[in-house]
Order: structure tokens, then C-alpha cells, then sequence
């Protein structure tokens, strides 16, 4: 590879927990940045965490799947607009969030 081709990428490696909604306001912070004209050469981005313990339900999440009363639950709940059903993150669980260019 030459390096005009070659791409850079910005690791975050964030220690401790981070709670969803901050992390999810940064990522689409991110790429946001990336989508204008201005940002497209800004380097792709890869973060690597771990949440505070959340359940998140995506489009195709069904409350009936919740072991708990939604009302009152264990844990932070947040809808999202990600396809799938209902997924924990928590301690423990390295979780990767991407940022980049419309180009790639």
C-alpha cells in the first residue's frame, strides 16, 4: 500500500465505565464530523469501553423479552435506533464504537 492510499485511524482505549448515553452522544458526535465536507479527511475513529450496566432495546426489541417490570428496572433502559432485540452491556464487556468518513 502507498501511502496516499494509506488510512490513520484514532484509538481511544477509555478506562472505566462510561455511561451509554455519553458514549452514544460521542460516537454520533464523531460521525457527524465525518459527514460534512470538511471532515472527510479526518481519520476514522475506533473506541474501545466498557458501559455502566444498561439494557438497550433496538427496533426490533419487544418488551415482552424483558425479564423486569420496564417501570422499575434494574438497570438504565434505552431505546435505540440500531435493529435488534434487547441487549445487557455491562462490566466486563469490551464494547467497540466506530467514527468514520462517509467515504468508507
Amino acid at each position: 500500500m502507498n501511502a496516499a492510499a494509506r488510512r490513520f485511524c484514532w484509538y481511544y482505549n477509555v478506562k472505566g465505565r462510561v455511561r451509554y448515553q455519553t458514549a452514544w452522544e460521542w460516537q454520533k458526535s464523531l460521525r457527524s464530523e465525518r459527514m460534512v465536507e470538511s471532515g472527510r479527511d479526518l481519520p476514522d475513529v475506533l473506541i474501545l469501553l466498557e458501559h455502566q450496566p444498561v439494557y438497550t432495546l433496538g427496533r426490533a426489541s419487544s418488551e415482552e423479552h424483558l425479564k423486569f417490570d420496564l417501570q422499575n428496572p434494574p438497570w438504565d433502559v434505552h431505546r435505540i435506533e440500531r435493529g435488534g432485540e434487547v441487549t445487557y452491556h455491562g462490566p466486563g464487556q469490551v464494547v467497540g464504537r466506530k467514527g468514520s468518513s462517509k467515504a468508507n
